[in-house]
């Protein structure tokens, strides 16, 4: 393949059926770079930010308990993308170019991987074939090859550890995903429901996951 394409496109041609791991190795090498203090906004800010932006769908109570859980997600000084989805990255012959700087901050590295998996496992069914060109398998597939080479592992037991923290960062990214793009009323509506029920059901079990979040030994 020649030219500039969407990583998604080269990925579901099968012309470069290697990519998603590329891709996982890109990000990990991302999460090695550490930025000069003061660069960049702190991720938990910009998170935060998006949190009081909820105020317009969730009551103060609700708010405060989104605050809760960015607040104990340990500070990081890792360089965090903040829209790291196959969208975003183009591939021109061997190389993978990264577009929308947008959303780049420091902090913990949790944020970049709770934001894909939400895009391609956690809200799939209607968020990846817009943002991905990826249906619900291909994008669960691509999520996996990604896994297994930004941890460089193929050992399950081993992914399998990181989930909980990773399905908990979804969870919070999913929560504040309104503030930070523009939805339709009904992916808005599902959004909100779905948070009020979580941080009745799950809030504790999420926080706790969330706290012991460390991945920094991996990287």
């Amino acid at each position: 393949m020649s030219g500039l394409c969407h990583l998604w496109s080269a990925f579901s041609s099968g012309i470069y059926p290697v990519m998603p791991k590329r891709w996982g190795k890109t990000l990990r090498h991302i999460h090695t770079c550490r930025p000069e203090t003061g660069v960049l906004p702190k991720t938990s800010e910009l998170f935060t930010l998006y949190a009081k932006r909820m105020s317009k769908y969730l009551n103060e109570y609700e708010v405060s308990r989104l605050i809760d859980m960015i607040n104990v997600i340990p500070d990081a000084d890792t360089f965090v993308y903040g829209s790291y989805y196959s969208g975003n990255v183009f591939v021109l012959g061997d190389e993978l170019i990264l577009i929308d700087m947008s959303g780049i901050s420091c902090g913990n590295p949790i944020f970049d991987l709770g934001m894909t998996y939400m895009i391609y496992v956690l809200e799939a069914e209607w968020l990846s074939k817009p943002l991905t060109g990826l249906d619900v398998q291909q994008a669960k597939i691509f999520w996996d090859l990604m896994m297994r080479s930004y941890f460089g592992t193929n050992d399950n037991s081993a992914l399998k550890q990181y989930e909980p923290a990773v399905t908990a960062a979804a969870v919070l990214c999913s929560a504040v995903l309104p503030a930070i793009t523009k939805l339709s009323q009904e992916n808005t509506s599902r959004l909100v429901m779905n948070t009020r029920k979580k941080l009745i059901t799950v809030y504790n079990t999420l926080s706790n996951v969330l706290s012991n979040v460390n991945l920094k030994e991996e990287l």
